[in-house]
């Protein structure tokens, strides 16, 4: 994607009073991933759109609905109202990513692997793509995403079709890393900040995202949890991951730490 594609999008979101403009699902220049760069078939795929039966066909077992909403997360409705946060997102990982990048290049170093927590469907691979990076995708639906590409011809990306919890750091490519934990994942992991500090090598880093607070991106997360709920499921809670309870609990080995303030998410990036 290109940053001037984002610009324009970010452009059409605007929230004076009740007047809240969404984005169209459909925008030909929001892309979670570069298909052409995959696929070879020359034009920038949007979203994942799982169909009903072909996440019931491969849901078939009660004992895997939790992996059923994490797949319903990124079903086009509550995509609708997602959309402005992953634009947020993006644009604040790939300053991240380029700098670090940057920095490594400067110093003569490999250029970090991207761990992203949570990947879904590939979760900003653009950005791995964009700037020639290892993407490793770590996700306990993993496996459903994978049947719907083709990574034969993308030796960058590898999958790890786990939970955090359950991700063995010893067979994660080499330091240095940055685990990403996109879309608020971080506040529906258990022990999450205890499960980074165990993963963490030095000269990793961090990115972590969550909700911001202004009332445009309070009625985003609303409309996205209310839309989570008409497919039944969904969250009354809002829950929320607090950015600055990780900050403080690495603050003794974080040698860099940053907030990227978005419209409607907040980053924290931490340096190890």
């Amino acid at each position: 994607m290109k940053s001037s594609d984002i610009s324009h999008h970010q452009q059409s979101v605007t929230s004076t009073g009740d007047d809240i403009e969404l984005f169209d699902v459909r925008l030909p220049s929001f892309t979670l991933f570069d298909e052409a760069s995959l696929s070879g078939t020359g034009h920038m795929q949007v979203v994942v759109h799982m169909g009903t039966a072909q996440i019931e066909d491969f849901l078939a077992d009660e004992a895997l609905r939790r992996e059923q909403l994490y797949l319903e997360m990124f079903s086009e409705g509550p995509l609708r109202y997602a959309t402005p946060y992953l634009l947020d997102e993006y644009e604040q990982l790939l300053h991240c990513m380029q700098k670090l990048k940057t920095e490594a290049s400067a110093q003569g170093e490999k250029a970090p692997t991207m761990v992203v927590v949570g990947a879904g469907p590939y979760l900003h691979l653009a950005v791995a793509e964009a700037l020639q990076l290892d993407y490793v995708a770590v996700d306990p639906c993993i496996n459903y995403h994978r049947k719907l590409y083709d990574f034969s011809q993308n030796e960058r990306v590898s999958h790890h079709a786990v939970t955090l919890g359950e991700l063995d750091e010893s067979k994660l490519p080499q330091s240095p890393r940055v685990f990403v934990f996109p879309f608020n994942v971080m506040a529906y992991i258990e022990n999450a900040d205890t499960e980074l500090k165990r993963l963490m090598r030095p000269g990793d880093s961090a990115f972590i995202s969550s909700w911001n607070e202004n009332p445009y991106s309070e009625y985003c997360h609303r409309m996205y949890q209310e839309a989570l709920t008409a497919h039944g499921f969904g969250d009354d809670s809002l829950q929320n991951f607090e950015l600055h309870a990780v900050r403080e609990s690495n603050a003794e080995r974080a040698r860099y730490s940053s907030y990227l303030c978005g419209q409607v998410s907040d980053a924290l990036f931490i340096q190890y």
